[in-house]
């Protein structure tokens, strides 16, 4: 059995029987990194029985057969709420090909084009989304990915919608000329 993260237990207990199979694979695969793709079946299973022990308001099978429904097979993207099969018995939320391409990754950039070409999101990228990818699938600490997309805001090579909203949508600037120096023409 894997050793367990207490910190990943602690977030998802707090969200308790709000807590969704997509959202708990994602804690599990931000919060257990193992220098592989995604998360091992018997570590996310192992942390279902874990939490369901400590935490009564979860029902661990629902999230067991939950994620077996979301998993997709193949390599591309195939839209939010997907689990990827991407190893032997491995898994995540983002499709094999995205681990492939950004693993170790630290510009933003990187990852809007590789979301911008395989059609993932329709109208920008919301900033918590970018983040969490650039922590999971590049191993990025949460506030150096914070501060290279701060970083290339301020030197006009990403742009965002409504930059007072706390997740707003981020664009590379070639993109999206009408959001340069924040004149949102939408």
């Amino acid at each position: 059995m894997p050793e367990l993260r207490r910190a990943v237990l602690d977030e998802a207990g707090s969200r308790s029987k709000y807590l969704t199979a997509t959202e708990f694979l994602a804690l599990v695969e931000r919060g257990h990194p193992s220098g592989e793709p995604g998360v091992a079946r018997e570590t996310y299973t192992a942390y279902v029985e874990q939490l369901s022990e400590e935490t009564p308001t979860v029902d661990g099978d629902s999230l067991l057969t939950n994620l077996d429904g979301q998993t997709v097979d193949g390599d591309d993207w195939a839209g939010d709420e997907r689990v990827y099969r991407v190893g032997d018995d491995r898994l995540s939320l983002y499709p094999k090909t995205w681990h492939d391409r950004l693993a170790g990754e630290s510009d933003p950039r990187a990852y809007l084009r590789a979301f911008s070409e395989d059609g993932a999101f329709e109208s920008g990228v919301p900033e918590s989304t970018l983040l969490d990818a650039m922590v999971t699938i590049g191993g990025v600490e949460r506030e150096t990915a914070k501060g290279n997309l701060e970083a290339l805001r301020e030197d006009g090579e990403v742009v965002e919608d409504a930059d007072q909203h706390p997740d707003a949508n981020v664009y590379l600037a070639e993109e999206r000329e009408d959001l340069k120096d924040g004149k949102d023409v939408h």
